[in-house]
């Protein structure tokens, strides 16, 4: 499969399916706004099959984010074993679970989230068993340089280029 050549992706949230009563999507013919891409978090999908239960046609292509943002501010409780199954039945193209450093206090803490989020990615794709499922790595860093120590992180725990993306 081919990456999208745009980077705008609708995202898929069961609070934008319905609209006065009337049910919207992106990937119908006579949608408003037809597209045939979305983008689903793990914590909003994690109890779905997504393409049974929005009637997606198997030519739409579904990223599957890892909920990271919300098992930090929802307290959701993923990992990255959970995620992961949940791309492989349901998504194309998955992104690792993740801790944004967003959230983060200090450049220690950063670099602890950083690891983390390296170790939750390696720990996918050794567990990996659908090859059809592309798995993308996910960097966070506090700038460039934060950047360049991540993807030093990735490279030292293992082959970085088993990943898609």
């Amino acid at each position: 499969m081919k990456l999208p050549e745009t980077p705008y992706i609708p995202v898929l949230h069961q609070s934008h399916t319905k609209l006065n009563d009337t049910k919207i999507d992106w990937w119908s013919e006579n949608s408003f706004f037809k597209y045939n891409k979305i983008l689903m978090s793990a914590y909003y999908g994690l109890k779905l099959d997504i393409r049974k239960e929005y009637n997606i046609p198997d030519d739409v292509i579904i990223y599957g984010d890892s909920g990271g943002f919300q098992n930090m501010t929802l307290q959701a409780f993923l990992n990255p074993l959970t995620v992961l199954r949940w791309q492989e039945k349901n998504c194309n193209i998955g992104f690792t679970f993740d801790l944004p450093i967003s959230f983060c206090k200090n450049i220690d803490e950063i670099r602890k989230f950083q690891k983390q989020t390296v170790e939750n990615a390696y720990t996918a794709l050794n567990n990996k068993q659908v090859n059809t499922l592309q798995l993308y790595c996910v960097f966070h860093g506090e700038d460039y340089d934060g950047l360049k120590i991540i993807e030093k992180m990735y490279n030292e725990s293992g082959d970085i280029t088993k990943f898609n993306g």
